[in-house]
């Protein structure tokens, strides 16, 4: 069990000399299978995704491509919706399943428990200990690469997906309580 408070924060400044647009946080273990929670407030912002998730990052030990491994695990929220979560698998072949689940809370304003289960026959999602969403065998069969606890706040392209950024508006944060595996 990982337990600590993390802060996030997304700012315009420089550091050595490169700009700094987005944080992120990562284990260096991996691991197959389990549950994976966190405490959280996403930011709130045209432009902006906060995240909680697993990733495999082990390519080149197969001396394969990417779209090959990837195997990936998201609980995600975009800045430009205040009432929804949304959780994706993403799989070898570069393809991917997504839901958009409504809450009926603002993700921005309040710390919730988000958490998935991770099995070779299923992924379930919770929040606050109440199952959302379930993708089945037929979908995460594939999903069999260990991977590693992420957590990040950064701005998208993707102005269809989250909104137009505007660097202006920083600096916003991304708030974390605990993690626990």
């Amino acid at each position: 069990m990982y337990r600590c408070a993390i802060l996030i924060i997304i700012c315009k400044s420089f550091l050595l000399g490169q700009e700094c647009l987005g944080g992120e946080l990562r284990t260096i273990d991996s691991y197959l299978y389990g549950r994976f929670e966190v405490n959280m407030k996403s930011a709130q912002g045209d432009g902006y995704v906060s995240s909680f998730f697993s990733y495999h990052d082990f390519w080149e030990l197969f001396y394969g491509n990417w779209a090959t491994f990837i195997n990936e695990i998201d609980i995600e929220f975009t800045g430009n919706l205040s009432n929804s979560a949304q959780f994706t698998t993403h799989h070898p072949g570069l393809w991917s399943s997504t839901e958009i689940f409504p809450v009926n809370f603002n993700p921005h304003e309040e710390f919730h428990k988000y958490a998935f289960e991770w099995t070779p026959t299923y992924v379930k999602w919770f929040i606050d200990d109440v199952e959302v969403y379930y993708q089945n065998e037929d979908i995460v069969n594939d999903l069999v690469y260990p991977q590693k606890i992420m957590m990040n706040l950064w701005p998208s392209i993707y102005q269809d997906w989250v909104g137009e950024w505007n660097p202006e508006t920083m600096p916003v944060y991304t708030f974390y309580d605990y993690v626990n595996y």
